[in-house]
């Protein structure tokens, strides 16, 4: 980290370090906003339900609330520990929702891809971004395996949901993603 203590016990941060830092607090917010909204139509659809799905939530609340924590610990000048501990937890939920929702693996998997990349070239150190972005990519693919491995456990699922969920995930964070796009390392972008 490009961080240097003053004798006050303040940190100094440098321009990039700070554009950065405010950036993760950006995607944080947004990350949670975003699953706040997928929040309120698993909601709505779940009350309306005769066979309600509320594992569902599962998915979504914890997303949520981490996308708040993240942006809590960046502003708190902790902008690398938010970054993976908001990629980790999308990537680590994400390989449950086949379970909570059999037949849409690939729009789970494209919404996990997506995500992974926007916030890893957000959020994380540069160096660190090209294998942040495999690793996206690698569970995106895993997820529609999985999707396609797995028997079909009789949970309600609705493929509008999760197709107008994954188009609004895929245009928000590849508005963010284009906009990094240029400072992206050759490597990145090859791999975008």
């Amino acid at each position: 980290m490009n961080e240097t203590r003053t004798d006050q016990g303040n940190f100094t941060e440098s321009p990039p370090e700070a554009q950065r830092r405010s950036r993760t607090i950006s995607v944080s917010l947004i990350t949670s906003l975003v699953f706040l909204v997928v929040t309120a139509i698993f909601l709505q659809r779940i009350l309306t339900s005769d066979t309600p799905n509320y594992l569902s939530l599962i998915l979504t609340i914890p997303t949520s609330i981490i996308g708040l924590i993240s942006a809590w610990l960046a502003w708190r000048n902790r902008t690398t520990a938010a970054g993976y501990i908001l990629l980790g937890t999308i990537l680590a939920l994400s390989l449950c929702a086949p379970f909570v929702g059999k037949g849409q693996g690939i729009a789970v998997g494209l919404v996990v891809a997506i995500l992974g990349i926007g916030i890893a070239s957000s959020t994380l150190p540069q160096s660190h971004v090209a294998r942040a972005i495999w690793v996206s990519i690698g569970f995106g693919v895993a997820v529609v395996l999985i999707d396609q491995v797995i028997p079909d456990f009789g949970l309600e699922s609705n493929p509008l949901y999760a197709n107008v969920s994954a188009a609004i995930v895929f245009i928000v964070f590849a508005i963010i993603s284009a906009q990094r796009y240029a400072t992206f390392t050759l490597r990145a972008k090859l791999i975008t």
